[in-house]
């Protein structure tokens, strides 16, 4: 081989790595572009709240009929989940109707301020501030909820273990 071909095949081959490079480069800047455009997004729609201020709506005042609706649901919420998951013990352990029995019970002790929830929800209307904190205390009440049915059906079959042990 000739040295001059030795020299055009190592150029080309290095050019041809550089060009790859800038491919790999511009590749990963897109991707990365990309997932983090994605985790912006999903956090904002999952959280409900701007990555940009998450400050700015909190800091908004509510309307005075929004914020006492919204205060009566949250002290139900406070009375009715300790209420709800008291009644684990005495609802039959593990069954589906033990789920149903302590959802019952938590949906119970929420009355009467949740019975007005609708009134709430039209005194909050306007977006801003009073419908996330309507939104958050929506998202609570199914969070405590969740969380009842979960611990009945996690924690049903234990309670049947251990009823069985002190019946020997």
């Amino acid at each position: 081989m000739e040295p001059s071909a030795e020299v055009d095949a190592a150029t080309v081959e290095r050019r041809r790595q550089r060009g790859r490079r800038i491919v790999l480069a511009a590749f990963l800047s897109v991707a990365t572009v990309f997932i983090v455009s994605s985790t912006v997004q999903i956090t904002r729609d999952v959280f409900g709240a701007s990555l940009a201020d998450p400050r700015s709506a909190a800091l908004s005042p509510l309307p005075p009929a929004c914020k006492e609706g919204i205060a009566r649901l949250d002290a139900a919420l406070d009375r009715a989940f300790p209420r709800a998951a008291a009644s684990l013990v005495a609802a039959p352990n593990g069954d589906p109707a033990g789920e149903d029995a302590v959802a019952r019970t938590f949906d119970e002790a929420l009355l009467p301020e949740w019975g007005d929830e609708a009134r709430v929800r039209d005194a909050c209307a306007g977006g801003g501030a009073a419908e996330d904190a309507l939104a958050a205390v929506l998202r609570l009440k199914m969070a405590e909820q969740s969380s009842l049915r979960r611990q009945a059906a996690e924690l049903g079959p234990l309670r049947k273990r251990v009823g069985a042990h002190l019946m020997r």
